[in-house]
């Protein structure tokens, strides 16, 4: 079991389907909803607390007590957390064409009462581009405790060249960081990431097409094996995270656990759930059986 630290923010999805298209603006009533909580990072905290490791989360905004009491179900330290009574709510709506919008509510970034005591096998970051700021602000004021763990950063795709120049100015080691792309763009992002990053591990991520893995000079291209009818890859990328990690932490090789996690989340990316964390419950015998 590892104990590991994830640093994001925390919000709760609801999920609506529409039979028509709608204008912005306009009022919905939903008669039928799905809810979760959500966020790459909520989601890689969740997937690596039912995977059997320990699993603490600092959220960038504040959380509220309602999220709170559903995050500690799954076991997870909330010690980082600043809690409020305030809801925060992001609205996924699936139109007729397939198309799929987020609306999110606003909510106010908070950094913790506290910073960092423990010692923990592995840091994730979620990094979008509005928690730039704080990212910079949190590594530039810990840096001795970043420099000793194994850090793995989400870049997402968008602005990932400013996300990476903000992490290579700390001197970070050992770094892992993982963009999601289209599987055209694999060779140019991982390129120009590398340049600002020489030492790192970079993991590129493309949905359903597979993932890429590049280390010491060298490219790992990896499709899943098995086909499937894709249905949902919102969620996708923090799953193969957790997977990726939790594999990597038992057998210490980066391309066996680039393999399992690739697949896993390809079988689980097929499942006709509206949230990947129903899915998992889907695929639960699985890995206990393993």
């Amino acid at each position: 079991m590892m104990s590991v630290l994830v640093i994001g923010s925390v919000v709760e999805l609801v999920a609506c389907k529409l039979s028509d298209n709608f204008r912005i603006g306009e009022s919905i009533l939903m008669s039928d909803y799905d809810s979760s909580i959500g966020n790459d990072s909520a989601i890689v905290a969740i997937a690596l607390s039912r995977l059997g490791h320990s699993v603490s989360i600092m959220a960038f905004n504040q959380v509220s007590k309602a999220i709170q009491k559903k995050i500690n179900s799954y076991n997870i330290n909330t010690d980082l957390c600043n809690i409020s009574d305030n809801k925060i709510v992001t609205i996924v709506i699936e139109e007729k064409s397939g198309q799929r919008t987020f609306i999110t509510s606003k909510y106010k970034y908070s950094l913790p009462k506290r910073f960092f005591e423990d010692k923990y096998s592995w840091v994730y970051i979620d990094l979008y581009d509005e928690h730039m700021g704080m990212v910079d602000r949190i590594i530039r004021d810990n840096q001795d405790f970043f420099s000793k763990h194994n850090v793995w950063v989400n870049v997402s795709s968008s602005n990932y060249y400013i996300k990476c120049k903000l992490i290579s100015k700390y001197g970070i080691e050992k770094v892992l960081i993982q963009v999601s792309c289209r599987w055209e763009s694999v060779n140019h992002i991982i390129d120009n990431i590398k340049r600002i990053l020489p030492s790192s591990v970079i993991i590129a991520t493309c949905g359903h097409k597979g993932s890429v893995l590049f280390k010491d000079g060298n490219k790992s291209f990896v499709k899943p094996a098995e086909v499937y009818d894709y249905y949902n890859y919102i969620g996708a990328g923090a799953f193969f995270a957790a997977y990726f990690i939790d594999m990597y932490s038992k057998n210490k090789s980066l391309t066996k656990a680039q393999n399992e996690a690739t697949e896993k989340v390809s079988y689980l990316c097929s499942n006709r759930h509206m949230f990947l964390l129903d899915a998992m419950n889907d695929i639960r015998s699985v890995i206990d059986s393993e």
